[in-house]
């Protein structure tokens, strides 16, 4: 082995990188192989977006201001809770709604026990009424329940 000048330090840094496992092949690199015929890789298909209608919104607002979660409310009417929540914080800024949760409200904590009974309770109160906020929603009724 002749020596390129490297010296001895050289030797056992390209020694110790050659006795290193070589990566996995899962990391590729994101560089294009040919230029010419690069074409860039197609965004994830998500499922369509179903828009929130009018009616379906102040249901939204409605619920919120009767005491019911964003979860509940988002199960309830099949959407997720970011959905639910976006709309709920427009009337929010709106000054049509008061946020509920932690601030300048009552801080004393409820044990979890009547919490989940409340929220228990509330869901099932919630299922009962369900039949005819979706006839609201679908405009078969012009007042809300």
């Amino acid at each position: 082995m002749t020596d390129l000048g490297y010296g001895l330090v050289g030797r056992i840094v390209a020694l110790h990188a050659l006795s290193r496992p070589k990566r996995s092949g899962r990391r590729r690199s994101r560089a294009p192989k040919d230029f010419l015929t690069y074409q860039p890789p197609k965004p994830r298909s998500s499922r369509p977006r179903k828009p929130v209608g009018q009616r379906e919104a102040v249901a939204y607002q409605v619920l919120y201001r009767l005491g019911y979660s964003i979860n509940q409310i988002a199960r309830a009417f099949g959407r997720s809770p970011s959905v639910v929540w976006r709309r709920i914080a427009k009337y929010v800024r709106w000054g049509l709604l008061r946020r509920r949760g932690y601030g300048p409200q009552d801080l004393r904590k409820l044990p979890a026990s009547t919490r989940r009974l409340s929220a228990r309770r509330r869901w099932r109160e919630l299922l009962r009424w369900l039949p005819l906020w979706l006839a609201f929603i679908e405009g078969e009724v012009d007042e809300p329940p």
